[in-house]
């Protein structure tokens, strides 16, 4: 590193974008879809949840000796176009 380098421009980050009301139904809809039609996320039980404008993917998780909770397994954010 010299004095004379210079570092390359940040690229900005997208930013989130607003969900119509028909989205915020039709894409958790086409999400359970596709977690039906995989037999290893129906297998692990998989769920969607819509929360804020994020779609978070999580899993039940029921064990004998230690109460029931939900691990969120990803996060969802829908970006507005560039």
């Amino acid at each position: 590193m010299g004095w004379g380098q210079r570092w390359p421009e940040r690229v900005p980050r997208p930013k989130a974008r607003r969900l119509t009301e028909t989205e915020e139904h039709d894409i958790p809809a086409t999400l359970e879809r596709g977690i039906a039609a995989c037999p290893v996320l129906s297998a692990l039980s998989v769920q969607v949840r819509a929360q804020r404008g994020r779609f978070y993917i999580e899993r039940q998780r029921n064990e004998e000796d230690a109460e029931p909770c939900t691990e969120v397994w990803g996060r969802i954010t829908c970006l507005g176009s560039p």
